[in-house]
């Protein structure tokens, strides 16, 4: 099959291919995806944070 006798080489390239269907499948579901619940305690913290610099000065 394309001048390809080892079937180790074509299973390395059958197993790129699906990898790579796999990581374009993967990047459409999470493609607008953000965990916002991550992102507000991390300002929550950072609101703080600052509140209690600008108490000390």
């Amino acid at each position: 099959m394309l001048g390809i006798p080892d079937p180790m080489i074509w299973s390395a390239y059958l197993l790129c291919i699906i990898f790579s269907i796999v990581c374009v499948i993967f990047g459409i579901l999470k493609w607008n995806s953000t965990d916002d619940s991550i992102n507000e305690v991390e300002d929550r913290q950072w609101a703080e944070a600052e509140d209690k610099m600008e108490e000390n000065l």
